[in-house]
């Protein structure tokens, strides 16, 4: 790990002035190190993985919407990033109102354009793709998230059917009841029995 260096000691308390040139010692990186900013971030150059969920107001036709999705795949791509995959936009209704402030003006949305798509791209860049996100009046909310390059698809467990057990099974009335003649209850038997 890259550190920012050991500070010699800078207090005087003795005089109650500090010295004028602080010296500070650079420790060279290793191979076998990884450098990182001061936020504990991993800084090397490879390219993350990153996918962004977005809302897409609803007012516009689905071509357009598709259109919105083609602009936020192409923030990644073109700033040398690799496209992975991707969900066209549905249109859903949201869980709950989702109010977004355009121009001073809030607005309440029940319902929008919801898409998705994942892609590489170098660490310093992604800022840049949040800040067009941000500009963009098109997009009620995103999402921006570092994942890994397999998709995973869920599917939902098969559901139960239950039958209602409010009745009682039906009894079927036996015609003829009365007393039985053991010979032909006998005959019966062996001709189940035979055949």
């Amino acid at each position: 790990m890259l550190g920012l260096g050991k500070k010699e000691d800078l207090s005087d308390d003795k005089a109650g002035k500090a010295p004028e040139e602080a010296k500070i010692e650079e420790t060279p990186v290793t191979e076998n190190e990884e450098v990182m900013d001061l936020s504990g971030e991993d800084m090397t150059e490879e390219p993350r993985v990153y996918e962004v969920s977005y809302l897409i107001v609803p007012g516009i036709t689905e071509e357009e919407a598709g259109a919105e999705a083609a602009k936020v795949k192409a923030l990644a791509t073109g700033r040398g990033g690799e496209s992975i995959a991707d969900g066209a936009p549905k249109k859903i209704t949201l869980a709950y109102p989702v109010v977004s402030s355009i121009s001073n003006k809030n607005t309440t949305y029940t319902d929008a354009y919801f898409g998705w798509t994942k892609f590489t791209l170098e660490q310093e860049k992604i800022n840049e793709v949040k800040e067009e996100l941000d500009k963009n009046t098109n997009i009620v909310r995103f999402l921006i998230i570092k994942t890994t390059k397999e998709t995973h698809v869920i599917k939902p467990a098969p559901r139960r059917v239950y039958k209602k057990k409010d009745e009682e099974p039906k009894v079927t009335k036996e015609e003829g009841k009365g007393p039985v003649d053991e010979k032909e209850l006998d005959k019966e038997i062996e001709g189940l029995l035979v055949n």
